[in-house]
């Protein structure tokens, strides 16, 4: 069996990211990893142009962004309180999304990467591609992609 000794979980603070953060706490715990909570900042100029991004709007300011950062971090610190595990880090970063994920778990070194996915169709993925799908293709580590469980009928 693999030794997993940090186990990086990337979130968006989706719902899929929540369950994403169980299955990442558990295997922490299960292994006793470290866990890093990463959330990156889209930079400047994106945000307010993607409805996923929380409390989105426009930035116009230097205190507007000082304010959103703190926000994040507000948010991310949330997070971690969720996260049962006692060797839980957090990190807040700025930049292009995908890359900024796969470029932590690079200079971390993590030995895995535990993100939620929003299960959009391969056709969405193929025109728009989608943050999930870069990272799975570029990490230096296995990635294990969790989505939102379907409702039973």
């Amino acid at each position: 069996m693999i030794h997993l000794k940090t186990i990086l979980h990337a979130t968006d603070f989706s719902e899929s990211s929540q369950y994403a953060l169980d299955l990442a706490c558990a295997l922490a715990r299960e292994q006793s990893a470290r866990l890093l909570l990463l959330h990156v900042l889209p930079r400047p100029s994106l945000v307010g142009r993607d409805a996923n991004v929380p409390a989105f709007r426009e930035m116009h300011t230097s205190e507007d962004l000082t304010a959103y950062r703190q926000e994040m971090a507000g948010m991310l610190t949330k997070v971690k309180e969720k996260a049962p595990h006692a060797q839980v880090e957090t990190l807040l970063k700025e930049g292009p999304v995908a890359d900024t994920i796969v470029r932590t778990a690079a200079e971390t070194p993590c030995d895995l990467i535990v993100m939620g996915t929003h299960g959009r169709s391969r056709t969405f993925q193929l025109m728009m591609g989608s943050v999930a799908a870069t990272v799975n293709r570029n990490a230096p580590c296995p990635v294990v992609t969790v989505k939102i469980p379907s409702p039973q009928s």
